[in-house]
């Protein structure tokens, strides 16, 4: 019997969240038939400045663009608020800054003009605590419910299994959280139990690294991460772990 084919939304905090943390899955999801649709909340204006001086908002919705085409993305959308960057002073025009209704309203708005059926979005604490992935994770929750979402699942990494790996980039983003903002925890992600599905995507890691690549402001040739070796590469990204909120769905049937 043919599985039913979804239009899956990725609600992504910044342009490379969506590569880091769940690329692989997405290749996998256009692969196998299924409408993957981006959605980016902010602008990523606060990440690292451009070397030559460039737009930085205008540089990260390029390289979003050039990774959504590696990972077979049909659709890139943008909610258009300005990154909250790590410190305390964020503007109305933030993602943080901006009412939570009008953040839900523009999601859900963008959420039915694509007609989506399946949602993947940040965990409850964002992964690692930025405050633009909590806002996502809350936005979503709210969006989901009432656009009608039935499928919806939480993007997170598995923080025992990262123990025994190169470090993942989620561990740096996550010291430099505590750094920036004295009081955040210095965690990240789930223990194993408390994940619903794990992701084999050594299948599309190839097409992943080049989704890194592709967001080259961010994650420079020369950066750990760029210049990680094949098997350190799988050993780091070649799993991508999830919370199921809701029914089975689209991603299950990856795991199967």
């Amino acid at each position: 019997m043919a599985r039913e084919q979804h239009t899956v939304a990725v609600v992504c905090p910044h342009p490379d969240d969506e590569s880091i943390f769940c690329g692989g899955t997405i290749r996998r999801l256009a692969d196998a038939g299924h409408r993957v649709v981006v959605i980016a909340a902010t602008t990523g204006d606060a990440g690292e400045p451009d070397p030559d001086g460039r737009d930085l908002a205008a540089v990260r919705a390029a390289e979003l663009t050039a990774a959504a085409t590696i990972l077979g993305i049909d659709a890139v959308r943008h909610l258009g608020f300005a990154d909250s960057g790590l410190g305390a002073d964020r503007g109305p025009g933030s993602l943080t800054g901006a009412p939570l209704d009008e953040v839900v309203d523009r999601l859900t708005e963008t959420l039915a003009d694509e007609r989506v059926t399946a949602l993947i979005c940040d965990d409850a604490d964002g992964i690692y605590g930025h405050p633009d992935h909590r806002r996502c994770h809350e936005a979503a929750f709210l969006a989901a419910e009432r656009a009608g979402i039935g499928y919806v699942y939480e993007v997170t990494v598995d923080r025992e299994h990262l123990h025994f790996v190169e470090t993942h980039l989620v561990a740096t983003a996550s010291d430099a959280l505590a750094e920036s903002a004295p009081g955040s925890p210095a965690v990240f992600g789930r223990s194993t139990v408390e994940i619903d599905l794990t992701v084999d995507v050594g299948d599309a890691l190839t097409a992943k690294r080049a989704a890194f690549a592709a967001h080259a402001s961010q994650l420079p040739t020369g950066s750990p991460v760029m210049v990680l070796d094949d098997d350190a590469f799988r050993a780091v990204y070649g799993l991508e772990w999830f919370c199921r909120l809701g029914d089975r769905g689209p991603l299950d049937d990856l795991t199967g």
